[in-house]
């Protein structure tokens, strides 16, 4: 059983792509086009255009919601857009030394070229008379007239990639040779800087020293003195990265990338942090945040994502360090027990406020794929400041079943029993484990947190790590963490007043034989529908089709007629879908 669990969780992670990291939930919209979608770019909140293959070019009113066909004469391959206002704008293609220019929302257009004769690949304007282009073979273009005549005024090391134009004067540019380019004085002076050893695809910068390039096999590095100097950032990801994008709030600087095979990835504290998520195979070419919580992704195939980031619960993450703890998952060792205590002021301070901790997760360095058993997870609000032993009551039930470590990167724990923080507490966390069998650990990236971490761990047959572990003794590292805790209206314990959000939880247990249940929240009433589906997307269960009252439910599955494997269970309601994986060993 524990061979098939292993090979299953693998073959999941692998092959499926879980959604487990995922922090926010990317739907569909229409598209008039099946052409592979280039370029994005939003003038407004919610005035967008988007260009694509064989000359389509698309454009929104309403923050990407619909979309609609905008004439353009060009048979080619439509490369960069940018518009300086609902009005004027501006297209490259692929026919050599073109941009085409509108004045009027794209009903007419006029051609403009310039004299580099290749391809032009990208385009911005930072003011309506000044404009950069580049094009494949690193000629950097600029015209000072809208366009009326465009220069060579200087060369990237290699092809070029994307411009990002903070103001008139700093502009920096990407290539596919791993350099930053750059000027301070508009372009009378540009810098080259060996960046990375891949091809990089994008650029955002939040002020004119802190900015964040992104590339091929999952590379996104910060810098903090304008591009002279870069530092790696550990993504969790390999997948070709092809565009970033980000915005602040609250001062605190959040980040999304896309790329390969549907590959979203997102930061909500600068880069230190990041989340993934797969959304279809298709690559995704180009994302952008026309306000500060509507997000549009487009890529291969015409696909375009919307998402509204006010309707997720967002992380709230502590510790950033990257030491390594064997705890809290130490199969080294048969049984192991974990107290972990973070402070209010912590949790404030990342984010967070008072409401449902709904799940956990934690950033593994090393992952072994081995069932723990008896895993059990625990919660209480505490006045405790710090540990000296293990604390023996006051603990609620917030996951009681088999947990498995899928991969490296951050990895949740999605609770069965939502647990309520009251935002004014210390928060005391206890997780532990009965295991039968022992292999390497999986570590987790730590931070240094003095007398805020007590553990024990001990091979012992017919020993219960949640009971048998009494002694234990301080850590000088605290796993790093980060919550994801959902507002209620209500107070108390549990799941108790209405929802705020749409919700799907993980099913507990999971892996499961042959019962399991499955819990969702709706904050209006509404039809719902809940499917189960097999590998084949075959429907193999219809457990909710019925009106739902505002609330959270909780659905028992029953799969005693169907075989071992892995399952996927869909939540619809109102225009919240999602769907997650779930795995029956027989």
């Amino acid at each position: 059983m524990k061979t098939i669990l292993m090979a299953l969780a693998l073959f999941s992670f692998t092959i499926l792509a879980s959604n487990a990291n995922s922090q926010s939930v990317w739907t569909t919209r229409n598209s008039t086009t099946t052409e592979n979608i280039n370029d994005l770019q939003f003038v407004n909140a919610n005035y967008g255009y988007a260009v694509a293959n064989n000359g389509k070019m698309l454009r929104t009113y309403n923050q990407g919601t619909t979309w609609f066909n905008v004439a353009i004469p060009n048979i080619t391959n439509n490369l960069a857009v940018f518009f300086t206002n609902t009005n004027t704008g501006y297209v490259s293609t692929a026919t050599l030394n073109y941009i085409f220019k509108t004045t009027n929302g794209g009903t007419s257009w006029t051609t403009q070229t310039t004299i580099a004769n290749q391809q032009i690949i990208s385009i911005k304007f930072p003011s309506a008379s000044s404009g950069w282009a580049g094009d494949v073979n690193g000629d950097i273009i600029k015209t000072t007239n809208a366009g009326v005549n465009w220069n060579v005024i200087g060369y990237a090391p290699g092809k070029f990639t994307k411009i990002f134009a903070f103001s008139t004067d700093r502009i920096w540019i990407a290539d596919s040779y791993g350099y930053v380019t750059y000027t301070t004085n508009s372009g009378n002076n540009f810098s080259s800087v060996k960046v990375s050893a891949n091809a990089l695809n994008s650029l955002y910068f939040v002020s004119t020293t802190q900015g964040y390039a992104a590339g091929d096999n999952g590379r996104v590095y910060q810098t903090t003195n304008g591009g002279a100097n870069w530092t790696l950032l550990n993504t969790g990801t390999t997948a070709n990265l092809k565009s970033i994008t980000g915005n602040v709030v609250n001062s605190i600087v959040r980040l999304w990338a896309v790329g390969a095979g549907g590959k979203i990835i997102e930061s909500y504290n600068g880069g230190a942090t990041w989340f993934q998520q797969t959304n279809g195979t298709a690559d995704l070419n180009v994302v952008a945040f026309p306000s500060a919580n509507i997000g549009i992704a487009a890529g291969n195939g015409g696909r375009i994502l919307y998402t509204n980031i006010t309707n997720n619960v967002l992380p709230s993450c502590i510790g950033a360090d990257i030491q390594t703890a064997l705890y809290p998952f130490s199969t080294t060792y048969m049984d192991g027990r974990t107290d972990i205590l973070f402070t209010a002021a912590e949790i404030l301070q990342s984010g967070a406020n008072l409401g449902n901790v709904i799940k956990i997760s934690f950033n593994f360095a090393t992952q072994n794929g081995y069932a723990l058993n008896g895993f059990k997870v625990k919660m209480q609000n505490t006045a405790i400041t710090s540990l000296t032993g293990f604390v023996n009551s006051g603990w609620t039930m917030t996951f009681d079943g088999v947990y498995v470590v899928y991969a490296t990167g951050w990895q949740d724990i999605v609770l069965q029993t939502p647990f309520y923080w009251d935002g004014g507490s210390n928060l005391l966390i206890e997780i532990c484990y009965n295991n039968s069998t022992t292999g390497s650990s999986s570590n987790v990236y730590s931070s240094t947190a003095t007398g805020m971490t007590w553990a024990q761990y001990q091979s012992v047959v017919n020993m219960d790590g949640c009971v048998d572990l009494t002694a234990g003794t301080l850590r000088t590292l605290r796993p790093n963490i980060c919550f994801a805790i959902q507002p209620v209206s209500g107070t108390g314990n549990g799941f108790t007043g209405i929802p705020k959000d749409y919700l799907l939880y993980q099913n507990y247990p999971n892996p499961f034989n042959p019962n399991t249940k499955i819990r969702f929240d709706v904050p209006i009433d509404g039809n719902a529908r809940l499917n189960v589906y097999d590998l084949l997307g075959k429907e193999v269960a219809m457990l909710v089709n019925e009106t739902k009252k505002a609330g959270s439910y909780i659905v028992d599955f029953n799969g005693s007629n169907l075989s071992s494997g892995l399952y996927f269970y869909k939540l619809q309601t109102g225009s919240y879908t999602d769907v997650k994986r779930m795995i029956l060993i027989r």
